[in-house]
């Protein structure tokens, strides 16, 4: 009950983006705890506070967050730049031409600007980007009201939850292969001596348990927390958020 509510009281991009990423990695050694060993512990709301207090909850979040941080340089440099970046200049063609223009036109009213046009682009790329740059911190700040921009903020959490598990990947599959061999030890499947087929066959509902979410979750790890499905969500998040042009206020005249 304790953990429930303290997780619940987290915000939800701590808590989605940064949180969950670690007790998914986790995920293989709570079950050997469980299935092998049969633990069951009630933490009640005292014990859960002390963790927190000991800066339990803001250390987990902190290390998904870090090494997601760390990787997203590397990636955003692979794709050619920011997202959010990328998709206002006038050579990515992911947002139309027609969108695009009206996107410009309603970011130079409003910072008072001249956006760059397409010569100016070709002509200094970095400038221009460093004006795009400008745009979407404004465009950020506008749009921090996450019940107003509900959809946006959704696809915050889901870019920043893929990304930090992605940086977490190495750590996970490394607890996932101790975890496999933890669990194929533990039933006498493996020893030091080689391998028993028997033992195999013969293995307990536990350890099989263990075992089979053990695997579910390496296929996870390899076929989902990927560049791919962290793009995809980097891109989805950067559109939403360009598209919010289309309902802040329009400048006064």
């Amino acid at each position: 009950m304790g953990l429930d509510m303290l997780i619940k009281a987290l915000d939800p991009y701590e808590r989605k983006a940064r949180l969950y990423p670690v007790f998914i990695a986790l995920i293989p050694v709570i079950a050997i705890v469980f299935c092998l060993y049969g633990i069951e512990r009630k933490f009640d709301a005292a014990l859960m506070s002390l963790l927190a207090s000991l800066g339990i909850f803001y250390l987990l979040s902190s290390v998904g967050r870090e090494f997601g941080k760390r990787l997203e340089g590397e990636l955003f440099k692979k794709w050619g730049g920011i997202p959010t970046t990328q998709l206002l200049r006038h050579r990515d063609s992911k947002i139309d031409s027609f969108s695009k223009a009206r996107y410009h036109t309603f970011l130079s009213e409003h910072l008072k600007i001249n956006m760059p046009s397409i010569a100016d682009e070709e002509a200094d790329p970095t400038a221009a980007d460093h004006i795009y740059s400008g745009c979407i911190s404004w465009l950020k700040e506008k749009t921090r009201d996450k019940k107003k921009f509900k959809m946006l903020s959704d696809e915050n959490v889901t870019y920043g939850f893929r990304r930090n598990a992605l940086g977490l990947k190495p750590l996970a599959l490394v607890i996932l292969i101790f975890s496999f061999f933890w669990i194929l030890f533990s039933a006498h499947i493996l020893s030091l001596s080689g391998g028993s087929y028997l033992a195999l066959l013969n293995i307990d509902r536990a350890p099989l348990s263990a075992l089979l979410i053990t695997l579910v979750m390496f296929l996870v790890w390899v076929f989902f927390f990927t560049q791919k499905s962290v793009h995809t969500a980097a891109f989805t998040y950067a559109q939403q958020l360009i598209r919010a042009c289309e309902v802040l206020p329009k400048k006064r005249s």
